[in-house]
This record gives C-alpha cells, sequence and structure tokens, in this order.
C-alpha cells in the first residue's frame, strides 16, 4: 500500500510541476493537448503491453450552474479555463488509474484506508489533511464521474457549499462536503480556513487569492531556507524580499515583505512573525491571535499607475495577496505599500528605527499616520 500511495503522490507532484512550469512560461496552464503528448510521450510501450488500457477512460466532471458563473468570470479576466481544469485534474491520477486496472493487487483497500485517514484527521481537527487524504481516496477508489454541487448554508443567505459527488462502476456513490462556501454577493470561493482548508481565498468579483487568519501555514513559522529551498527549486517564482528585524517585550520581532510573480500571478505577503531571544537559530514562530496588528495590502503596477490588489486594513499575521491577472509582472515593475498598526507605541517606536535603517539605504520609504487601530506607518516599496 505504501508503495501505491508514494506513486500516487509522485504522480499528482509531477502533474502541479508540470502545469507550474507551463503557466511560469506564459503558456496556456491548462492545455489539454499538451498534457495528452506529455502523458502519452512519458511511456508509449503502455498502449502495447496492456491491451487498450492505457491511457485510462477519462472521468467525466460537472459544475452546479452557480460555480459555472463564478468561473466563468474567472475566464473572462484572465482566460483561465476552470472548467476545463477541472476535467485535466483528474489526470493528475492518470498513471495510478492504469496501474489500478493493470495491477489491482497494489491498489486493495488504498482508497478505504485513505478515507479512514481523513477521518482521523478529522477527528485531530486537521483540516488541510482532512480534505487531501479525503480527496486522494475518493480518486483511488477510481470514480467513473464527478458533480460538483452548490448546497445552500442554512441561515447564511448567499452562501453555498462546494460538496463533491463521485460515482464508481459499481453504481455506488461517495459525497464529499468540503466545508468550502461559495458567496453570490460578495463572490468569496473559500472558508475561514480557506479553499478546500487550504488557507487561501477566491474572490472572484476582484479575482484576487488572498489568505486567512486561520490558515494551516501559520503552524509552520517562517524561517530563511523556506524562501531559499523555494526559490532555489523552481523557476515558478520571481520574488524579492525585504526583511525588518527589531526587539520589542522581550522578543526578536520581523516583518517581513515578498513581492514579485508567483506562477504566472503577481502578489505579494507581509508577514509578522517573534522568536524568544534565547532562540539563537533563526527561526520564527507565527505572530499568535493576540500579537496581530493591522495590516493592509496594496499592489501597484509600476509601468502605469494600475492598481492590481487593493486590500483593507484589518488584524492578521500574514496578509497575502495575488492577482490571477492575464499579464504576468516581476518584482521589478510592482510597488508593495502596506499600513502597519503595531500593538503599542513601544513597539512602533522600535519599528520606526528599523525602518530608518532601509530607507537611508534607499530600500523603501514611509510616513506616519493615525488608523481605527492607532498609530501606524505607511511603507512603500
Amino acid at each position: 500500500m505504501s508503495a501505491a500511495i508514494s506513486f500516487m503522490l509522485a504522480t499528482l507532484i509531477s502533474f502541479i510541476a508540470y502545469i507550474g512550469s507551463v503557466g511560469a512560461q506564459g503558456g496556456p496552464a491548462w492545455d489539454k493537448q499538451a498534457y495528452e503528448r506529455e502523458v502519452n510521450g512519458r511511456f508509449p510501450v503502455l498502449r502495447e503491453v496492456t491491451d487498450g488500457r492505457f491511457p485510462p477512460p477519462r472521468i467525466e466532471v460537472t459544475w452546479d450552474p452557480i460555480f459555472e458563473k463564478a468561473w466563468a468570470e474567472l475566464e473572462r479576466a484572465n482566460g483561465f479555463d476552470m472548467v476545463q481544469a477541472a476535467n485535466l485534474m483528474p489526470d493528475a491520477f492518470y498513471y495510478t488509474r492504469w496501474q489500478a486496472a493493470a495491477l489491482p493487487w497494489l491498489y486493495n483497500g488504498v482508497g478505504d484506508m485513505l478515507l479512514d485517514k481523513s477521518m482521523e484527521y478529522h477527528e485531530q481537527g486537521n483540516t488541510a489533511m482532512k480534505t487531501i487524504t479525503r480527496v486522494a481516496g475518493v480518486m483511488v477508489k477510481m470514480p467513473t464521474g464527478m458533480h460538483f454541487a452548490a448546497e445552500p448554508v442554512e441561515g447564511q443567505p448567499n452562501d453555498y457549499e462546494f460538496v463533491a459527488y463521485f460515482s464508481y462502476p459499481d453504481g455506488t456513490k461517495v459525497h464529499a462536503k468540503t466545508g468550502t462556501t461559495y458567496n453570490t454577493k460578495t463572490g468569496r470561493l473559500g472558508s475561514d480556513s480557506g479553499f478546500g482548508n487550504l488557507g487561501f481565498n477566491y474572490f472572484s468579483h476582484d479575482n484576487l487569492i488572498e489568505t486567512t487568519n486561520d490558515s494551516w501555514q501559520r503552524s509552520l513559522g517562517y524561517t530563511k531556507l523556506y524562501d531559499d529551498l523555494f526559490l532555489n527549486s523552481t523557476d515558478v517564482a520571481d520574488i524579492e524580499t525585504v526583511r525588518l528585524k527589531f526587539p520589542y517585550n522581550g522578543k526578536d520581532w520581523m516583518v517581513q515583505l515578498w513581492k514579485g510573480r508567483y506562477g504566472n500571478m503577481p502578489g505579494g505577503e507581509v508577514g509578522m512573525y517573534n522568536k524568544p531571544k534565547y532562540r539563537l537559530v533563526d527561526f520564527y514562530d507565527s505572530a499568535g491571535d493576540d500579537e496581530r496588528i493591522g495590516m493592509s495590502f496594496k499592489l501597484t503596477d509600476k509601468r502605469n499607475g494600475a492598481v492590481l490588489i487593493d486590500r483593507p486594513l484589518d488584524l492578521h499575521w500574514w496578509k497575502t495577496s495575488f492577482a490571477v491577472y492575464k499579464d504576468s509582472l516581476t518584482a521589478e515593475n510592482l510597488t508593495l505599500e502596506t499600513i502597519l498598526a503595531p500593538k503599542d507605541a513601544a513597539m512602533l517606536a522600535a519599528l520606526k528605527a528599523e525602518l530608518d535603517k532601509e530607507a537611508a539605504k534607499g530600500t523603501l520609504r514611509y510616513t506616519a499616520l493615525d488608523t481605527k487601530f492607532g498609530p501606524a506607518v505607511r511603507i512603500v516599496w
């Protein structure tokens, strides 16, 4: 079973890497013909040795009209065809589905085992792993069709939950309540813990992706190694960063700014972290609920002054947003502006001292202002 799971995960990672590399090159990220050429070109001999079982039958994917309307907004804005993307997602398990047909002994019980694991994660409150293992389980069981329904949420007008229904060859059906909702008025697709409980919400009316306060990434903290591994292992991103380190209330604090190209999306991040002074390694904890500060986020195209993202001031620990946008911009094309409202005068003074150093180097500029959260600074980078 471990071999099957490893194979499935490797296939999924390969699929994501392929899609990401295509998008980074400026091509159509979900080009059906290109993907099928890639899949069939890797193992052409499988056509000969599997008596026609490779490639396996495609899975039919259908959507509720409410979600189709949201995807139409997305496609009009930037050409990203979510319906076609969904039709290709089952192909992330292309080899897996063939392997299950050719070597059924390897897959006996794997789907049910993953579904059992999803229940364990549910009991642990691990929403991200619950979603991943649930989806993996229903996929490994080899559905012949998928329908994504929009079911009204009781007591929440305009909210519809994203519920997936899977059909199997023996006639059985499995449904998965995702906890993800779509609001037809605001355009938010996600939840307090993000779309699919993965920490990000999509706003179809604004065509933006944004992190939640309760995202799973919060538990990981921050170390420079994260950036080094991400940026040195892929060409999907082109990002610049600034780290503002200062002492406050007996801890070492850091505000970090990022901006640039994430895949084919211009975007950026503002993060708040701290660590105890006795911790000598450069590893920070994410700011806790009572350590959050007021943050806003604005991203502008330097070339023409167009505002790509403008998110309001609210309490956050990691305010991140990406514009799902046709034109892929690099960091040198972008200006990031953020308002930071520290917890008190002492934190504000410590932050200003660090900002003065960066301003003297010409890295950024800042001004003071008052906000609903108290005295603050507006940083322009």
